[in-house]
Protein backbone atom coordinates (compact mmCIF):
# COMPACT_ATOMS: atom_id res chain seq x y z
CA UNK A 1 0.00 0.00 0.00
CA UNK A 2 0.98 3.41 -0.79
CA UNK A 3 1.35 5.97 1.68
CA UNK A 4 0.02 9.17 1.49
CA UNK A 5 2.16 10.74 3.81
CA UNK A 6 5.14 10.00 1.68
CA UNK A 7 4.44 11.98 -1.47
CA UNK A 8 5.58 15.65 -1.64
CA UNK A 9 4.55 17.98 -4.04
CA UNK A 10 5.86 17.76 -7.81
CA UNK A 11 8.95 19.00 -8.67
CA UNK A 12 9.54 21.75 -11.50
CA UNK A 13 9.75 19.35 -14.04
CA UNK A 14 6.69 17.77 -13.14
CA UNK A 15 8.25 15.22 -11.89
CA UNK A 16 7.26 13.79 -7.86
CA UNK A 17 9.56 14.42 -4.90
CA UNK A 18 9.81 12.37 -1.56
CA UNK A 19 12.33 14.56 0.70
CA UNK A 20 13.97 11.49 2.08
CA UNK A 21 14.33 9.97 -1.16
CA UNK A 22 16.65 13.63 -2.40
CA UNK A 23 18.28 13.60 1.28
CA UNK A 24 19.30 9.96 0.42
CA UNK A 25 20.50 10.63 -3.09
CA UNK A 26 22.49 14.06 -1.48
CA UNK A 27 24.56 12.33 0.51
CA UNK A 28 24.94 9.13 -1.85
CA UNK A 29 26.50 11.93 -3.99
CA UNK A 30 28.70 14.15 -1.90
CA UNK A 31 30.06 10.46 -0.87
CA UNK A 32 30.56 9.99 -4.60
CA UNK A 33 32.33 13.48 -4.86
CA UNK A 34 34.30 12.79 -2.05
CA UNK A 35 35.50 9.45 -3.03
CA UNK A 36 36.50 10.20 -6.65
CA UNK A 37 38.55 13.13 -4.94
CA UNK A 38 40.41 10.97 -2.90
CA UNK A 39 41.29 8.76 -4.76
CA UNK A 40 42.67 11.32 -7.49
CA UNK A 41 45.19 12.58 -4.99
CA UNK A 42 46.05 9.52 -3.94
CA UNK A 43 47.03 8.38 -7.44
CA UNK A 44 48.58 11.43 -8.18
CA UNK A 45 50.86 10.94 -5.21
CA UNK A 46 48.88 13.70 -3.27
CA UNK A 47 47.98 11.39 -0.23
CA UNK A 48 49.97 7.94 0.71
CA UNK A 49 47.86 4.88 0.19
CA UNK A 50 47.69 3.97 3.92
CA UNK A 51 45.12 2.42 6.19
CA UNK A 52 43.26 5.56 6.09
CA UNK A 53 42.94 5.86 2.43
CA UNK A 54 41.82 2.23 2.55
CA UNK A 55 39.48 1.89 4.73
CA UNK A 56 37.66 5.24 3.67
CA UNK A 57 37.33 3.53 0.32
CA UNK A 58 36.33 0.86 1.36
CA UNK A 59 33.32 2.22 3.12
CA UNK A 60 32.59 4.54 0.75
CA UNK A 61 32.37 2.16 -2.21
CA UNK A 62 30.49 -0.37 -0.42
CA UNK A 63 27.05 1.90 -0.63
CA UNK A 64 27.65 5.11 -1.88
CA UNK A 65 26.24 3.92 -5.97
CA UNK A 66 24.34 1.19 -4.47
CA UNK A 67 22.22 3.71 -2.50
CA UNK A 68 21.55 5.26 -5.81
CA UNK A 69 20.23 2.17 -7.52
CA UNK A 70 18.55 1.42 -4.71
CA UNK A 71 16.33 4.70 -4.90
CA UNK A 72 16.06 4.92 -8.37
CA UNK A 73 14.48 1.37 -8.36
CA UNK A 74 11.80 2.73 -5.43
CA UNK A 75 11.07 5.55 -7.86
CA UNK A 76 10.72 3.03 -11.04
CA UNK A 77 8.20 1.05 -8.83
CA UNK A 78 6.24 3.69 -7.23
CA UNK A 79 5.44 6.53 -9.86
CA UNK A 80 5.80 4.45 -13.05
CA UNK A 81 2.31 4.95 -14.98
CA UNK A 82 0.90 2.16 -17.14
CA UNK A 83 0.15 -1.06 -17.05
CA UNK A 84 1.64 -4.36 -19.59
CA UNK A 85 4.29 -4.44 -21.80
CA UNK A 86 3.67 -2.03 -23.72
CA UNK A 87 3.42 0.85 -21.52
CA UNK A 88 6.96 -1.06 -19.84
CA UNK A 89 8.69 -0.56 -23.14
CA UNK A 90 8.16 2.60 -23.67
CA UNK A 91 8.51 3.50 -20.43
CA UNK A 92 12.07 1.76 -20.33
CA UNK A 93 12.77 3.92 -23.82
CA UNK A 94 12.08 7.23 -22.49
CA UNK A 95 15.02 6.44 -19.69
CA UNK A 96 16.97 5.31 -21.92
CA UNK A 97 16.72 8.21 -23.66
CA UNK A 98 16.89 10.53 -20.97
CA UNK A 99 20.16 8.54 -19.45
CA UNK A 100 21.52 8.06 -22.91
CA UNK A 101 21.89 11.22 -23.98
CA UNK A 102 24.02 12.47 -20.74
CA UNK A 103 26.11 9.27 -20.88
CA UNK A 104 27.32 10.09 -24.90
CA UNK A 105 27.84 13.68 -24.37
CA UNK A 106 29.76 13.67 -20.74
CA UNK A 107 31.76 10.34 -21.82
CA UNK A 108 32.44 11.99 -25.42
CA UNK A 109 33.70 15.15 -23.41
CA UNK A 110 35.73 12.97 -20.82
CA UNK A 111 37.14 11.65 -23.37
CA UNK A 112 38.34 14.47 -25.18
CA UNK A 113 39.53 16.62 -22.26
CA UNK A 114 42.17 13.49 -20.79
CA UNK A 115 42.89 13.31 -24.87
CA UNK A 116 44.09 17.48 -24.51
CA UNK A 117 45.45 17.05 -21.35
CA UNK A 118 47.20 13.27 -22.02
CA UNK A 119 50.32 13.72 -20.07
CA UNK A 120 49.42 15.34 -16.88
CA UNK A 121 45.78 13.07 -16.30
CA UNK A 122 46.59 9.83 -13.53
CA UNK A 123 44.42 7.74 -16.95
CA UNK A 124 45.57 8.54 -20.28
CA UNK A 125 42.58 7.63 -22.40
CA UNK A 126 42.67 4.63 -24.73
CA UNK A 127 40.35 5.08 -28.13
CA UNK A 128 37.28 6.90 -28.72
CA UNK A 129 34.93 3.62 -29.62
CA UNK A 130 36.65 1.81 -26.72
CA UNK A 131 36.50 4.23 -24.15
CA UNK A 132 33.17 5.36 -24.70
CA UNK A 133 30.91 2.25 -26.09
CA UNK A 134 33.12 -1.15 -25.02
CA UNK A 135 34.97 -0.11 -21.99
CA UNK A 136 31.97 2.05 -20.41
CA UNK A 137 33.80 4.60 -18.84
CA UNK A 138 34.74 4.56 -14.64
CA UNK A 139 32.81 7.78 -14.22
CA UNK A 140 29.69 7.40 -16.55
CA UNK A 141 28.74 3.04 -16.34
CA UNK A 142 26.38 3.84 -13.72
CA UNK A 143 23.76 5.33 -16.55
CA UNK A 144 23.99 2.44 -19.26
CA UNK A 145 23.60 -0.08 -16.56
CA UNK A 146 20.79 2.03 -15.04
CA UNK A 147 19.07 2.12 -18.34
CA UNK A 148 19.22 -1.43 -19.06
CA UNK A 149 17.88 -2.34 -15.53
CA UNK A 150 14.79 0.25 -16.25
CA UNK A 151 14.31 -2.18 -19.30
CA UNK A 152 14.86 -5.73 -18.17
CA UNK A 153 13.24 -5.07 -14.33
CA UNK A 154 9.37 -3.90 -14.75
CA UNK A 155 7.02 -2.87 -12.15
CA UNK A 156 5.34 -5.59 -10.19
CA UNK A 157 2.10 -5.88 -8.65
CA UNK A 158 2.60 -8.40 -5.77
CA UNK A 159 5.28 -8.87 -3.06
CA UNK A 160 5.19 -12.59 -4.61
CA UNK A 161 6.51 -11.03 -7.59
CA UNK A 162 8.97 -8.88 -6.24
CA UNK A 163 10.17 -11.78 -4.11
CA UNK A 164 10.85 -13.77 -7.24
CA UNK A 165 12.63 -10.63 -8.97
CA UNK A 166 14.77 -10.79 -5.52
CA UNK A 167 15.75 -13.62 -5.34
CA UNK A 168 17.15 -13.87 -8.66
CA UNK A 169 19.01 -10.67 -8.54
CA UNK A 170 20.18 -12.11 -5.40
CA UNK A 171 21.55 -15.28 -7.21
CA UNK A 172 23.22 -12.86 -10.74
CA UNK A 173 24.66 -11.47 -7.93
CA UNK A 174 25.91 -13.65 -6.00
CA UNK A 175 27.19 -15.45 -9.06
CA UNK A 176 28.96 -12.21 -9.67
CA UNK A 177 30.75 -12.44 -6.11
CA UNK A 178 31.96 -15.74 -6.92
CA UNK A 179 33.72 -14.55 -10.01
CA UNK A 180 31.24 -16.55 -12.30
CA UNK A 181 30.45 -13.56 -14.14
CA UNK A 182 33.83 -12.03 -14.89
CA UNK A 183 34.56 -12.94 -18.57
CA UNK A 184 30.94 -11.29 -19.06
CA UNK A 185 30.45 -8.23 -20.76
CA UNK A 186 31.09 -5.23 -18.18
CA UNK A 187 27.59 -3.86 -18.91
CA UNK A 188 25.94 -7.31 -17.73
CA UNK A 189 28.37 -7.81 -15.29
CA UNK A 190 27.81 -4.72 -13.79
CA UNK A 191 23.82 -5.03 -14.21
CA UNK A 192 24.59 -8.62 -12.04
CA UNK A 193 26.41 -6.62 -9.14
CA UNK A 194 23.39 -3.94 -8.63
CA UNK A 195 20.18 -5.19 -10.29
CA UNK A 196 19.91 -6.92 -6.24
CA UNK A 197 20.26 -3.11 -5.03
CA UNK A 198 17.47 -2.00 -7.87
CA UNK A 199 15.15 -4.58 -6.92
CA UNK A 200 15.37 -4.18 -2.99
CA UNK A 201 14.06 0.12 -3.84
CA UNK A 202 11.53 -1.39 -6.06
CA UNK A 203 10.41 -3.86 -2.64
CA UNK A 204 10.64 -0.72 -0.46
CA UNK A 205 8.00 0.69 -2.60
CA UNK A 206 5.95 -1.99 -2.45
CA UNK A 207 5.88 -2.05 1.57
CA UNK A 208 6.37 1.60 2.27
CA UNK A 209 8.45 3.15 4.56
CA UNK A 210 6.52 3.68 7.69
CA UNK A 211 8.50 0.91 9.76
CA UNK A 212 11.43 3.39 9.58
CA UNK A 213 9.36 5.89 11.57
CA UNK A 214 8.48 3.40 13.99
CA UNK A 215 10.60 3.20 17.36
CA UNK A 216 12.10 -0.19 15.88
CA UNK A 217 12.81 0.98 12.91
CA UNK A 218 15.01 3.85 14.49
CA UNK A 219 16.95 1.44 16.49
CA UNK A 220 17.77 -0.98 13.52
CA UNK A 221 18.97 1.66 12.57
CA UNK A 222 21.34 2.47 14.39
CA UNK A 223 22.09 -0.05 15.53
CA UNK A 224 23.24 -0.99 11.50
CA UNK A 225 25.61 2.14 11.66
CA UNK A 226 27.36 1.10 14.65
CA UNK A 227 27.59 -2.64 12.63
CA UNK A 228 28.77 -0.92 9.74
CA UNK A 229 31.42 1.66 11.71
CA UNK A 230 32.75 -0.90 13.99
CA UNK A 231 33.16 -3.32 10.79
CA UNK A 232 34.77 -0.80 8.37
CA UNK A 233 37.51 0.24 11.20
CA UNK A 234 38.48 -4.04 11.30
CA UNK A 235 38.22 -4.09 7.71
CA UNK A 236 40.87 -1.12 7.32
CA UNK A 237 43.12 -2.64 9.95
CA UNK A 238 43.24 -6.25 9.09
CA UNK A 239 42.97 -5.42 5.17
CA UNK A 240 39.27 -7.26 4.73
CA UNK A 241 38.11 -4.77 2.06
CA UNK A 242 38.43 -6.78 -1.54
CA UNK A 243 41.06 -7.29 -3.02
CA UNK A 244 42.52 -9.33 -2.82
CA UNK A 245 40.26 -12.66 -1.49
CA UNK A 246 37.12 -13.20 -3.44
CA UNK A 247 35.36 -13.96 0.14
CA UNK A 248 35.56 -10.29 1.07
CA UNK A 249 33.20 -9.60 -1.79
CA UNK A 250 30.68 -10.95 0.67
CA UNK A 251 32.07 -9.10 3.35
CA UNK A 252 31.37 -5.42 1.16
CA UNK A 253 27.85 -6.91 0.04
CA UNK A 254 26.67 -7.00 3.87
CA UNK A 255 28.71 -3.87 4.98
CA UNK A 256 26.48 -2.48 2.32
CA UNK A 257 23.22 -3.43 3.11
CA UNK A 258 23.95 -2.08 6.79
CA UNK A 259 24.82 1.22 5.67
CA UNK A 260 21.69 1.34 3.01
CA UNK A 261 19.79 0.63 5.98
CA UNK A 262 21.25 3.14 8.32
CA UNK A 263 20.87 6.10 5.51
CA UNK A 264 17.46 4.60 4.77
CA UNK A 265 16.19 5.26 8.46
CA UNK A 266 18.43 8.32 9.27
CA UNK A 267 16.19 10.23 5.91
CA UNK A 268 13.25 9.22 6.81
CA UNK A 269 12.97 9.60 10.31
CA UNK A 270 13.81 13.24 10.23
CA UNK A 271 11.96 13.94 7.45
CA UNK A 272 9.56 12.52 9.69
CA UNK A 273 10.09 14.24 12.87
CA UNK A 274 9.58 17.22 10.72
CA UNK A 275 13.77 18.09 9.83
CA UNK A 276 13.96 18.88 6.08
CA UNK A 277 17.56 18.37 6.15
CA UNK A 278 17.38 21.54 3.23
CA UNK A 279 20.79 21.13 2.28
CA UNK A 280 21.06 17.40 1.53
CA UNK A 281 18.10 17.26 -0.47
CA UNK A 282 19.31 20.57 -2.52
CA UNK A 283 22.00 18.18 -3.50
CA UNK A 284 19.88 15.53 -4.08
CA UNK A 285 18.13 17.47 -6.73
CA UNK A 286 21.18 18.13 -8.26
CA UNK A 287 23.16 15.20 -8.34
CA UNK A 288 22.63 14.03 -12.43
CA UNK A 289 24.92 17.64 -12.90
CA UNK A 290 27.61 16.96 -9.90
CA UNK A 291 27.67 12.79 -11.18
CA UNK A 292 28.42 14.19 -14.77
CA UNK A 293 30.91 16.88 -14.22
CA UNK A 294 32.84 16.60 -11.06
CA UNK A 295 35.79 14.61 -11.61
CA UNK A 296 36.40 17.57 -14.65
CA UNK A 297 36.67 20.26 -12.04
CA UNK A 298 38.34 18.47 -9.39
CA UNK A 299 41.16 17.26 -11.63
CA UNK A 300 41.32 20.40 -13.41
CA UNK A 301 42.18 22.22 -9.48
CA UNK A 302 44.48 19.20 -8.76
CA UNK A 303 46.61 19.77 -11.94
CA UNK A 304 46.59 23.47 -11.32
CA UNK A 305 47.68 23.48 -7.91
CA UNK A 306 50.50 20.83 -8.55
CA UNK A 307 51.69 23.01 -11.73
CA UNK A 308 52.07 25.48 -8.89
CA UNK A 309 53.95 23.56 -6.29
CA UNK A 310 51.08 23.57 -4.05
CA UNK A 311 51.01 19.15 -2.51
CA UNK A 312 49.46 20.24 0.86
CA UNK A 313 46.55 17.50 1.32
CA UNK A 314 44.98 19.83 3.55
CA UNK A 315 44.63 22.55 0.45
CA UNK A 316 43.68 19.96 -2.57
CA UNK A 317 40.80 17.93 -0.15
CA UNK A 318 38.58 20.80 0.35
CA UNK A 319 39.33 22.62 -2.56
CA UNK A 320 38.54 19.16 -4.62
CA UNK A 321 35.07 18.60 -2.75
CA UNK A 322 34.12 22.21 -2.98
CA UNK A 323 34.94 22.73 -6.69
CA UNK A 324 33.28 19.47 -7.45
CA UNK A 325 29.75 20.35 -6.19
CA UNK A 326 30.49 24.40 -7.23
CA UNK A 327 32.19 23.90 -10.77
CA UNK A 328 29.01 21.57 -11.98
CA UNK A 329 26.42 23.80 -11.08
CA UNK A 330 27.96 26.26 -12.54
CA UNK A 331 28.57 24.76 -15.83
CA UNK A 332 24.71 23.67 -15.68
CA UNK A 333 23.86 27.37 -15.15
CA UNK A 334 26.15 28.14 -18.09
CA UNK A 335 24.32 25.67 -20.54
CA UNK A 336 21.07 26.93 -19.48
CA UNK A 337 22.18 30.27 -20.66
CA UNK A 338 23.01 28.69 -24.12
CA UNK A 339 20.20 26.76 -23.77
CA UNK A 340 22.23 23.59 -24.38
CA UNK A 341 20.75 22.17 -20.31
CA UNK A 342 19.31 18.90 -22.42
CA UNK A 343 22.77 17.65 -22.76
CA UNK A 344 22.20 16.64 -18.86
CA UNK A 345 18.17 16.91 -18.45
CA UNK A 346 17.41 15.84 -22.30
CA UNK A 347 13.35 16.35 -21.64
CA UNK A 348 14.20 20.30 -21.57
CA UNK A 349 14.88 19.89 -25.19
CA UNK A 350 11.81 18.33 -25.62
CA UNK A 351 9.59 21.02 -23.83
CA UNK A 352 11.51 23.66 -25.19
CA UNK A 353 10.76 22.02 -28.90
CA UNK A 354 6.73 21.57 -27.68
CA UNK A 355 6.68 25.52 -26.17
CA UNK A 356 8.26 26.87 -29.65
CA UNK A 357 5.82 25.01 -31.80
CA UNK A 358 2.59 25.73 -29.55
CA UNK A 359 3.71 29.56 -30.27
CA UNK A 360 4.30 29.15 -33.73
CA UNK A 361 1.20 27.42 -34.58
CA UNK A 362 0.28 24.82 -36.97
CA UNK A 363 0.51 26.77 -39.83
CA UNK A 364 3.66 28.57 -38.69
Amino acid sequence: MKEAKDIRPPSGNGSPREGWVDAAKGLACLLVVAGHGWAGLVEAGVLADGTLWYGLKGAIYSFHVQLFFLCSGYLWQRYGHGTGPRAHVRAALGKAWVLGVPYLAFSTLSWLLKKAAAPWVNHPPGGPSWDVFTDLPALYWFLPVLAALFLLLPRVRTARTWGCMLLATAVLKGCGLAGLLWHCPLLFWRMAEHGFWFATGMGLALSGTAWFRRPGGGRAGATCALLFLGGSVLAAVFRWWPPPWRWKNWFLWGMGLLACVSVLAWAVRREGDGCPDAAWRWLGRRALPVFLMHTMFAAGVRMVLLALGIRSAWVHLPAALAIGVAGPLAALRLLEWIRLDGLVYPRRFRDRFRRQEKRIGPTG
